[in-house]
């Protein structure tokens, strides 16, 4: 059965119709380095429907075959692929439409206690656990794909997607010619996105002043200072111990802490939305000379009122405010919440044969142009070191890109590029993703990279979306060091 029956057209092509004539148009969803989400009907089930990015080189067939072992991965931990369909060029990938809300949009509105933290930490790790053993990477893992339902189960969604495409389109090796190894770029990708789960965390104060809790609150912050892949996995162990401490006794009620602030956020079908009902009206005041009718209330003035004044300070407070607004809206959006969300890593680095020769040299080369430095939308791209970075060690910067306003919400996405200068040698390092609001004229996130050894390294931020740009090199160590 085709992806697309129960309704006709394309996503890019206009309504659709749903089984017995009723018009049901597909709802865009998202998009993504992966490709375009809709809300699609099938057979009076509504179902997510991802168009996929393909890689180049690869037939359609080709992709449907080897995304075809997903779709007999079953577990609680992930959303369940239905089916992969072949529709002309396209690929779609048909899964589950995941209840409740992404942990993205959690974060951004919540404030979590430890054992809700605990809870996610332990639902991103099942669900890592299944596709590793699986022999698969989730080679996606960011705050939008881990999905808390009303009950607060969380769940992953995406799993094993990614690295089945690279392998589809002979990318399953990085540049230096080593197999990818998925489950590491998992695990820095968890780590990135527990540090983010913190934050919320750590909004909730005093909440964290219990023992456990301190304990899985210093593991998540010694995992964000892991360096290398032998240490980022015992961090990782650390961490998921601690949440199992934490948890000790508590899951059934984190799941319903869980559950309740996803019910808020999304009632669901059939639910009502359980926010505060609006305060009923002031009841009526009988008055005799009306004979029970509504009477009015005398209006209450403090001792000393003077109206005049007071709107002589309302009017100068509304110009204030005005000039905030004025200001705010010249210089830019409001910083986004930081999203260290590890996306797949940026395609389409210049190839090892197009970079100089990997024989150390005495003189630090010139860093090779990897992409312009602006293109499509996107005006800018700028990375600043948030403290020392060497060589080898765990490094905290910040990504800036710089956008071109939009009457949508813009993705951007981006990986870094680390560029040998004695060696000649390029590796990749996951980035992050997010999106920008309408109207922001930038956007900016805070990832932690892993540097590798050498003497003189170069570091680029590279967008993959909305378009491909670079930023200027970051010299790690700064100057000009001989090799």
């Amino acid at each position: 059965m085709s992806l697309l029956d129960g309704w006709h057209g394309s996503p890019h092509g206009g309504a659709g119709a749903a089984p017995g004539g009723r018009s049901d148009p597909p709802e865009p969803l998202g998009r993504g380095d992966l490709g375009e989400t809709w809300v699609v009907r099938v057979q009076d089930k509504r179902l997510a429907a991802k168009r996929l990015h393909l890689p180049s080189g690869s037939g359609a067939a080709e992709v449907r075959e080897a995304l075809e072992p997903l779709t007999g991965l079953r577990d609680p931990a992930l959303v369940p692929v239905l089916g992969i369909a072949v529709e002309g060029e396209e690929v779609w990938v048909r899964s589950e439409l995941a209840p409740g809300v992404s942990l993205q949009r959690l974060l951004v509105v919540a404030v979590l206690t430890p054992i809700q933290v605990a809870a996610v930490v332990e639902g991103v790790c099942r669900g890592l656990d299944v596709l590793h053993r699986a022999g698969l990477g989730h080679g996606a893992l960011h705050a939008r794909n881990v999905h808390v339902d009303h009950e607060g189960l969380v769940r992953l969604g995406d799993g094993g997607i990614a690295p089945l495409l690279a392998g589809a389109g002979g990318r399953s090796r990085d540049l230096a010619g080593r197999p990818v190894d998925w489950p590491a770029r998992d695990r820095s990708a968890a780590a990135a996105l527990f540090q983010r789960t913190l934050e919320a965390g750590r909004r909730a104060g005093s909440a964290w002043r219990s023992p456990r809790a301190q304990a899985l609150l210093d593991a998540i912050d010694a995992l964000g200072r892991a360096a290398g892949a032998p240490e980022l996995e015992a961090a990782l162990g650390s961490v998921r111990q601690r949440a199992a401490d934490c948890l000790d006794g508590s899951r059934v009620a984190a799941a319903a802490e869980l559950g309740a602030l996803v019910r808020r956020l999304d009632p669901g079908p059939g639910r009502a939305r359980p926010w505060p009902p609006p305060e009923p009206a002031p009841a009526a005041v009988p008055s005799p000379a009306t004979d029970g009718a509504p009477a009015r209330l005398p209006a209450l003035r403090p001792r000393g009122f003077r109206p005049a004044r007071y709107a002589i300070v309302a009017g100068l407070a509304a110009l204030v405010l005005a000039g905030v607004l004025v200001v705010r809206w010249t210089q830019g959006s409001a910083p986004r919440p930081s999203l260290r969300a590890s996306p797949p890593p940026v395609a389409r680095l210049p190839a090892p044969s197009s970079l100089p020769s990997s024989s150390p040299t005495p003189t630090p080369r010139p860093v090779p142009a990897l992409a312009p430095g602006q293109a499509g939308p996107i005006t800018g791209v700028e990375v600043q070191p948030l403290g020392a970075c060497s060589p080898g060690a765990r490094c905290a910067i910040r990504v800036t890109v710089r956008l071109a306003p939009s009457s949508t919400s813009v993705p951007l996405a981006w990986s870094f590029a680390v560029f040998d200068r004695c060696t000649g040698s390029l590796i990749e390092l996951p980035g992050a993703q997010m999106s920008a609001d309408p109207g922001w004229n930038y956007a900016y996130d805070t990832s932690y990279p892993t540097l590798p050894d050498g003497r003189s390294l170069a570091l680029v931020a590279v967008t993959s979306a909305p378009a491909r740009a670079a930023s200027a090199p970051l010299l790690v160590p700064a100057g000009e060091p001989s090799c």
